[in-house]
């Protein structure tokens, strides 16, 4: 995902903003699964 942010350069901020809250819910997803695993 570091690859399409740097190659989005000329994109909106907007759509950078969109893959940063993307993977700030993947994050925590992938967070809240490993408190129910323990």
């Amino acid at each position: 995902m570091g690859i399409l942010l740097q190659a989005d350069k000329t994109g909106s901020n907007n759509k950078q903003n969109n893959i940063r809250t993307e993977w700030l819910i993947i994050i925590q997803l992938a967070f809240e699964r490993q408190l129910i695993a323990k």
